[in-house]
């Protein structure tokens, strides 16, 4: 009996695995109407969840305080709206085949992917937590062999699924944020690391520095994998679209190759990769993943903005 029927006895992940299957026979539903039915899921997902909506609302006062209440609300409104979609983008990402995909993504630097490919250094692949990010990483693994590094989830039937369906669909198996030797090895033998460092992860290898003008407690791995490794840094975010017929698409546009980093000052190339991520962010805020608690670690003697 294999694990996953083991787990699949115990009542507790039952409903873990009705959604699941849900995910599965919605990916037969045509696209357009899966957006529609997101955006109405997440509509109804502000006013229901109140704790997350708290949450979005705060972070988007804080980094945007020069728009007016009503402005952060429609934002906040266009944000749960685009989380609602996210539950079946995962869908897609999960189970659509290459062929059905490929025509809803367009790629713009492709050509930097192929310069960092074709020397014989690891490339960190870095990215943030767009509310399309499971979509971001499989349209790039169309173009490159990658390992993604993730945080495992605590619901053992849903992680051993995500696990295995993120391991068929990125070439490799992904990798957990904690196990730090297999990320350098990977790095040193020139393999490709997909890497989102803008949460707030806790620990002791963390800078504050600032996010819109907000320090927030930031991961300083990129800075320093890139130098224990000598790998290239290469980012690359995902954008939600629409055509001259209004035909929605996700665009992924990868930069050039950071030059000069990392450099002697970890702050600094901390701060680097922040302002690079807010430039993003800035272009579609609302499809941003403002629900999580970005701000909850503060200096000594700040109060919570929550």
């Amino acid at each position: 009996m294999s694990d996953k029927v083991k787990l699949l006895m115990n009542p507790k992940y039952w409903g873990i695995a009705i959604a699941l299957g849900l995910g599965y026979l919605l990916s037969f539903i045509p696209f357009k109407i899966l957006r529609g039915i997101g955006s109405f899921i997440g509509y109804l997902g502000f006013y229901i969840a109140k704790k997350r909506r708290h949450i979005v609302i705060c972070n988007l006062k804080a980094c945007f305080p020069k728009l007016s209440e009503q402005e952060i609300t429609s934002l906040a409104k266009a944000n749960f709206k685009e989380m609602g979609i996210a539950f079946f983008e995962i869908a897609l990402a999960w189970w659509w085949s290459d062929e059905k995909l490929l025509p809803l993504i367009r790629y713009e630097g492709l050509e930097h992917l192929a310069a960092a490919n074709a020397n014989s250094k690891g490339t960190i692949l870095v990215t943030a937590h767009a509310c399309c990010l499971e979509l971001s990483a499989r349209a790039v693994s169309l173009k490159t062999p990658l390992t993604g590094m993730y945080r495992p989830h605590k619901n053992a039937f849903f992680e051993q699924w995500q696990y295995a369906l993120r391991e068929r669909l990125s070439q490799h198996p992904p990798i957990s944020r904690e196990e730090v030797r297999k990320t350098l090895r990977i790095l040193k033998r020139g393999d490709m690391i997909w890497y989102a460092p803008d949460q707030n992860y806790g620990g002791s290898e963390h800078v504050f520095v600032p996010f819109f003008g907000i320090d927030a407690l930031t991961i300083t791995a990129t800075s320093k994998l890139a130098k224990v490794t000598k790998a290239q840094v290469l980012p690359y975010y995902i954008f939600k679209k629409v055509d001259e017929n209004k035909n929605p698409y996700y665009l992924i546009r990868i930069y050039p190759i950071l030059d000069n980093f990392p450099s002697e000052d970890v702050r600094a190339d901390t701060l680097r990769i922040n302002s690079m991520i807010e430039s993003w962010i800035s272009e579609r805020p609302e499809q941003y993943l403002w629900a999580h608690r970005r701000f909850k670690s503060r200096p000594e003697g700040e109060a919570s903005i929550y």
